[in-house]
């Protein structure tokens, strides 16, 4: 990891933003700093979509187009982070098991 006094050398992580990239992942981050995110964004995600289908779903789909469609925007960059921090974890992980 990075001291206070330098500074990181970084990897583009492309959030899937019109001004990407946006997210770097620090030099330093291990293996498991990464699959840690990766798992609350995942969860993230999940807690999201669990509103959205069956019993929930109910609810849902009584707001507003516009508000399911924003949401359903939100779950989609969720999931678009997931799928591109994912080769980010296995990168790192093949990078840790060579050493």
């Amino acid at each position: 990891m990075a001291t206070e006094n330098s500074t990181p050398t970084r990897t583009a992580f492309n959030f899937p933003s019109a001004v990407a990239p946006v997210y770097a992942i620090a030099e330093g981050a291990s293996v498991g700093d990464l699959s840690d995110y990766l798992d609350t964004r995942l969860a993230h995600l999940s807690a999201l979509l669990e509103v959205a289908y069956g019993g929930g779903g109910e609810a849902f789909r009584g707001y507003s187009d516009a508000i399911q469609d924003q949401y359903l925007w939100a779950c989609a960059q969720l999931a678009d982070e997931c799928r591109e921090l994912f080769p980010q974890v296995m990168a790192k992980t093949r990078e840790t098991a060579s050493l």
